[in-house]
């Protein structure tokens, strides 16, 4: 199988390593709660989405002239890059529901900054699993989002049944809402995975 165009490629690079600044900024305002780091993520939106229309692009000019197996391989790229940006879109939500929990002992940070680290290390194997078409590689990031759903398991049931105790319940609910975004990001962290397949 041939490599990627350097076009293609490149902006990949630079997409992966956008939309894992963006996880590290987020992890660094879970720690600190800092207005400033929040908007450095927020302010940064653009940068993924360009990115990602610039991979698309080049994957629709290049499918025009490829052979059926190549075209497989650019669409998956494709999808690759549209869940990075949701990735990315996924760690501003979780930006905008913490802004609503007063008590910042509601939201640990130990386990979600973990649930975070699981996503940096998933994406940062996607392009040598592209590079080296290696199935064994694809399916570790699958299994890191089986680690994040096992995490939001555990998370919907504790949160739920602190909820019952209707003690500082819209913290709760916001947490839980971050919980859900987590782990919607871990789903894309296999949907992924399956593309690489």
């Amino acid at each position: 199988m041939s490599k990627l165009s350097t076009n293609i490629s490149d902006n990949l690079h630079f997409l992966i390593a956008e939309v894992t600044s963006q996880l590290d900024d987020l992890k660094r305002y879970m720690k600190s709660r800092s207005a400033a780091r929040a908007q450095r993520v927020l302010d940064r939106r653009g940068y993924s989405a360009n990115l990602m229309l610039r991979i698309q692009n080049a994957c629709i000019q290049e499918i025009a002239e490829a052979g059926k197996r190549e075209i497989s391989r650019l669409r998956a790229v494709q999808d690759i890059a549209a869940d990075l940006e949701r990735i990315a879109a996924l760690g501003r939500d979780v930006i905008q529901q913490m802004s609503h929990i007063e008590n910042r002992r509601v939201v640990s940070g130990k386990d979600h900054l973990l649930t975070l680290e699981h996503m940096i290390d998933g994406i940062s194997l996607i392009e040598d699993t592209l590079e080296r078409n290696d199935t064994r590689l694809a399916l570790s990031i699958g299994y890191l989002e089986r680690k994040i759903d096992r995490w939001y398991k555990k998370q919907l049931k504790n949160y739920t049944q602190e909820i019952k105790h209707k003690k500082q319940t819209e913290d709760l609910i916001a947490a839980l809402l971050v919980a859900h975004v987590l782990e919607r990001m871990g789903d894309l962290l296999l949907d992924i995975s399956e593309s690489l397949l």
